[in-house]
């Protein structure tokens, strides 16, 4: 089993394409929603977590250089450490549903 980093952070703030989804003991669940050809806010998570496709469609995304990755389609995910910094943006044509975790 792998351990909490023990990290405080406060959540991120509600976005136009972004909510909190679930806050639990040891990860908060993020809920992001881009319309086809549309760029999310720019945002940093302070803890370590990943972010993982939730629908088909194109997912870019610009900032710092995630630590790992794998997958395609739906379920493609990204690892990133504590500090990461991004911004998520829909290149094609269908609306995409991107879940991000914090781990706590």
């Amino acid at each position: 089993m792998l351990e909490s980093p023990n990290r405080t952070a406060e959540p991120l703030p509600q976005a136009p394409t972004r909510r909190l989804l679930k806050e639990g003991a040891r990860a908060r669940i993020y809920e992001v929603t881009l319309p086809p050809h549309t760029v999310g806010e720019r945002h940093t998570h302070e803890c370590p977590g990943m972010t993982v496709l939730g629908t088909a469609g194109t997912l870019g995304e610009a900032g710092d250089t995630a630590a790992a990755s794998g997958g395609t389609g739906a379920g493609h995910w990204t690892w990133r450490n504590a500090g990461f910094s991004h911004t998520l943006s829909n290149t094609g044509d269908l609306p995409l549903t991107v879940y991000e975790i914090d781990w706590r």
